[in-house]
C-alpha cells in the first residue's frame, strides 16, 4: 500500500503554510511517498502496482498516514520503491490535497485506498537507478 511516509521519510520543508493550510506561503513543501508492502520481496509485481498509480496520476493516501493533512496542491514529491529495490520511480507536483475518491476517480484508481492526491504532472524514472 502506498505510503505518505514516517518522519524520517519525509524531506525537509522549505516554506511554512498559512493557519488555513489552503495557501502556500513562499514555496513548496517536499514529500517522499514511500512505496512498500507486505509482499515487498516480489520486487517485479511490487514495481508494476506502484507503476500503475504513476500511470493515473493518483497516489493512495490512507487515514492513519502521517502528514496526510498537510499535503497540498503544488506540493512535491519523490516515489520511491522499499527494498528489495532501493529506488526512486519518479517524481510528481500535487495537483489537489488529500480527498475522498469521487465515483469515477475510484473506479481508474488501481489501488485499495479509499481516498488520495491527484498529479498534475508525473515522471516516471526509465532506467531507475538504486538507492543505496
Amino acid at each position: 500500500m502506498p505510503h505518505a511516509g514516517t518522519r524520517s521519510d519525509v524531506l525537509p520543508r522549505v516554506r511554512k503554510r498559512d493557519s488555513a493550510r489552503s495557501r502556500l506561503a513562499a514555496g513548496v513543501a517536499h514529500y517522499l511517498f514511500n512505496f512498500v508492502n507486505a509482499e515487498a520481496a516480489q520486487r517485479p509485481a511490487l514495481r508494476e502496482r506502484a507503476a500503475g498509480f504513476l500511470r493515473v496520476r493518483m497516489w493512495g493516501i490512507d487515514a492513519d498516514e502521517a502528514h496526510r493533512d498537510a499535503l497540498a496542491a503544488g506540493d512535491l514529491v519523490l516515489v520511491y520503491l522499499g527494498a528489495p529495490g532501493q529506488e526512486f520511480i519518479g517524481r510528481a507536483e500535487l495537483a489537489s490535497a488529500v480527498h475522498d475518491w469521487t465515483a469515477s476517480e475510484a473506479q481508474a484508481y488501481p489501488g485499495d485506498s479509499p481516498s488520495g492526491v491527484e498529479c498534475r504532472w508525473l515522471r516516471s524514472r526509465n532506467g531507475t537507478r538504486p538507492c543505496r
